[in-house]
């Protein structure tokens, strides 16, 4: 999902000091600009499933169609957080569900990995 585009300005801020009345503090920043290109089409919003389950089925969804195939490394969370347009705690949690699921296998320092369908455990 597309995200507006966030800027900071000039900010000022007024706190109260204890017998002395008022302080006074502005802080000067840049501007701040973020665009992001997405590659996928954006998630159904608003949705009652929540974000997290949504990127998970997408995911799925490509292991499903070969997108990612049996074996191979899935993107890192921080690739698939910015190919979503959510948070990298969110792409964390999608790939939690799915290796709960058995789709895929987590590989400490290498990556998360695409399981077999063979060896996959029996739903249902």
């Amino acid at each position: 999902m597309p995200r507006c585009p966030s800027s900071v300005s000039d900010a000022s801020m007024t706190r109260g000091s204890p017998g002395s009345g008022s302080v006074t503090s502005t802080r000067n920043r840049p501007s701040i600009t973020r665009t992001r290109t997405l590659t996928t089409p954006p998630l159904p919003r608003p949705c009652r499933e929540p974000l997290y389950r949504q990127v998970a089925a997408e995911i799925e969804r490509r292991i499903d169609e070969g997108v990612y195939q049996p074996g191979r490394c899935l993107p890192s969370s921080a690739a698939l957080s910015d190919e979503f347009g959510v948070s990298r705690r969110t792409a964390v949690e999608a790939l939690g569900v799915l290796r709960e699921k058995g789709v895929v296998r987590g590989v400490v320092g290498r990556g998360t990995f695409v399981v077999d369908p063979a060896e996959r455990p029996r739903t249902g």
